[in-house]
């Protein structure tokens, strides 16, 4: 069995550049300084550019785009400049019928290339290489969202093991996991000849920018913004200079979609983090409208759900106390008619006496009327209705 040493050394690499004296943020050793250092960072086909739809040629059979990706490991790191990950010869395309292969990936906050000066949330670079040396860099637009897709699946397995760390670590993901989930259904892109958007500025890059985005959590755009030091880990964008960029329309399912059944599992997705300060400073246009997804739905249901069953509680509780004290009062009324009938009874039944004292034929006849018996003789005398529960005196 390979140990995770084992299988990051198996996996390509790349210093992303030719040095680190050169940096994404503006200074000494910013982009606006590498021209003297580098002399290709000043020549006329350099990366990133502004693509404008409505000036592209299109090129739908000159262009043919077959993608090969496969399920991967995850092998990341983080550096000063990007969040970099690290693929296997297993993924690999064929862009006008030549092989290019995977070799890393970066991730950059937000968006380095522009379409119609439209700035999205991120971008993510795959890098290719073919056998003569030759790169290839698909390239694909990030939104924020909470809207469960494969591409929030790629990055919330990513983000969820992955530590700040320069040094490559293998992040553990499910056997589904690789690029594959990072292409968007509707295939469209433009492409253009351009460069690396680092130093040394090698001008030998066929950039293919997808047309439609695809989703980054919110909570996964937090924590991979933050582990990266520069603020905006882009280059500027670079003039056109008369070159020219095609277009392709695509399809609505590619290659990787008709040979691999798409799983999508279930996660928990985190609460959305409270909005930073000028956190989307730099993001125009975008789609700020409010989703109701499915967590959103389920997190106001379950808040519903417990005021409901607080008030339910403080309404049977208080029936219940009702019930008792009613019960109470009851009891104590029926106490207190059976010590008012035992009274009336001895009273009576002392009337009598002395009635029968003095004139036994008159006694014997209220006896009669009350009842039959001889209280005397200590036989049934009145008739009384006892409440239920009350001794009898005689």
């Amino acid at each position: 069995m390979f140990k995770d040493r084992d299988i990051i050394e198996n996996f390509s690499s790349d210093n992303m550049g030719s040095n680190k004296k050169w940096s994404y943020k503006e200074g000494k050793n910013g982009p606006s300084k590498w021209g003297k250092k580098y002399s290709n960072c000043v020549g006329k086909n350099q990366s990133p550019i502004n693509i404008e739809s409505n000036n592209v040629k299109k090129c739908d059979i000159l262009c043919k785009l077959d993608i090969r990706y496969q399920a991967s490991k995850c092998i990341a790191n983080i550096s000063d400049e990007s969040v970099n990950l690290h693929f296997n010869s297993e993924n690999y395309v064929y862009y006008k019928d030549v092989e290019y292969k995977v070799y890393k990936s970066t991730i950059h906050f937000p968006s380095m290339h522009q379409v119609d000066k439209k700035i999205y949330s991120g971008e993510i670079c795959l890098y290719h290489k073919a056998l003569n040396g030759d790169i290839l860099i698909i390239s694909i637009f990030l939104e924020k969202g909470n809207v469960y897709n494969e591409s929030q699946d790629f990055f919330y397995q990513l983000g969820k093991k992955l530590k700040k760390s320069d040094k490559k670590q293998l992040i553990k993901v499910d056997e589904n996991w690789g690029i594959k989930k990072l292409i968007p259904l509707i295939r469209s892109f433009y492409i253009y000849d351009g460069s690396l958007p680092y130093p040394p500025c090698n001008d030998n890059v066929k950039w293919l920018i997808m047309d439609n985005p695809v989703t980054i959590g919110v909570a996964e755009y937090k924590k991979l913004k933050k582990m990266i030091l520069i603020p905006r880990n882009i280059r500027p964008i670079q003039p056109v200079n008369g070159r020219e960029v095609f277009y392709n329309k695509g399809d609505d399912e590619s290659s990787i979609y008709k040979k691999n059944k798409i799983t999508i599992k279930c996660h928990k997705i985190n609460k959305c983090p409270k909005k930073e300060e000028n956190d989307d400073d730099d993001i125009g246009k975008l789609d700020k409208s409010f989703k109701m997804d499915s967590a959103t739905i389920w997190s106001w249901t379950k808040f519903a759900l417990n005021i409901l069953f607080f008030y339910l509680t403080i309404y049977f509780a208080i029936k219940i106390l009702n019930e008792i004290y009613e019960t109470r009062t009851i009891n104590d009324v029926n106490s207190k008619l059976a010590g008012v009938s035992v009274s009336l009874e001895k009273t009576i039944s002392e009337s009598i006496k002395k009635i029968s004292q003095r004139d036994p034929a008159v006694a014997q006849d209220m006896l009669k009327k009350m009842g039959t018996g001889n209280i005397l003789s200590g036989t049934q005398g009145p008739k009384i209705q006892y409440p239920p529960g009350a001794k009898t005196p005689l």
